[in-house]
């Protein structure tokens, strides 16, 4: 998947001082969704610990100077990269930059090792058809309303 970089944005490696930024993008963009379909079960501090354990493949995507948008993955098993958030502000959406990121997050992969990439959407996400476009191809379920989705990556 290529992906050109939209003028003006930046993306660059999370910093422990981003922490804040993508937990408060997770929070705005995810916590609805997790709540409306599992009830209760949103955790600011799991979001927070999950967020610190996995800084190190974490990218925020700065315009102006601001953080409006991020990545954060990881492995599990070796080999599958597992994208576990991918969060653009509302003010910067439509632009490109969900295909921009997602095109990054493979090209680490692949750079990592990475032969999958695998993600879980609920089934009333917008962002089902950026997956879809990019070549994504549901393989099961997360729970009663979530997919689960993969995609071969190729070097």
């Amino acid at each position: 998947m290529n992906a050109a970089r939209p003028p003006g944005y930046v993306l660059r490696v999370a910093q422990d001082t981003d922490i804040p930024a993508i937990e408060a993008l997770d929070r705005e963009n995810m916590r609805a969704q997790v709540e409306r379909n599992y009830p209760g079960s949103w955790d600011d501090q799991c979001s927070r610990d999950l967020i610190a354990r996995h800084l190190a493949q974490a990218r925020i995507m700065d315009f102006a100077g601001q953080a409006v948008g991020h990545f954060y993955w990881w492995q599990d098993p070796p080999g599958t990269a597992i994208l576990h958030s991918i969060q653009v502000m509302e003010a910067h959406r439509s632009r490109g930059l969900g295909r921009w990121m997602l095109a990054e997050f493979e090209r680490e992969a692949i750079a990592a090792g990475c032969h999958t990439a695998e993600l879980a959407v609920f089934e009333d996400n917008r962002a089902r058809n950026l997956y879809d476009r990019a070549g994504y191809a549901q393989i099961g379920m997360d729970g009663p309303h979530a997919y689960v989705l993969a995609k071969r990556l190729t070097p």
